[in-house]
């Protein structure tokens, strides 16, 4: 099976936040040794999920999972994000598109975060 990661992110005009977005795309694809990794928006952005999806299905895949760079599952995840996963995956039924589990409360996370205060 040809696999595809995107990473979502909500999206903003600041270029800052866009270049943040590419640079995790390139360290994962890099960790993964996957060409298909890419960087998708929820909004303020040409690279729409909708796109980015279409893009990867071009480029043969047959699997994409959306890892959405949200840390918790507010409005944006429950509403927007579940909804635009499940009418992608009725417009491309020949291809599975898995929305795994956001960022969340993670171990990692508080490492990180202890780690930024010192």
């Amino acid at each position: 099976m040809n696999k595809a990661i995107i990473i979502l992110s909500h999206g903003s005009r600041a270029k800052k936040s866009v270049e943040g977005l590419n640079s995790l795309t390139e360290k994962v694809k890099c960790k993964l040794n996957l060409d298909r990794v890419y960087p998708a928006f929820l909004q303020f952005s040409e690279h729409t999920l909708e796109d980015v999806v279409g893009r990867a299905i071009q480029n043969g895949a047959s699997e994409i999972k959306v890892m959405p760079l949200f840390l918790f599952e507010g409005v944006h995840f429950q509403r927007d994000v579940v909804e635009k996963i499940r009418k992608l995956n009725e417009q491309y039924e020949q291809t599975s598109i898995i929305l795994t589990k956001n960022i969340g409360d993670d171990e990692k996370l508080v490492d990180i975060i202890i780690d930024r205060i010192k």
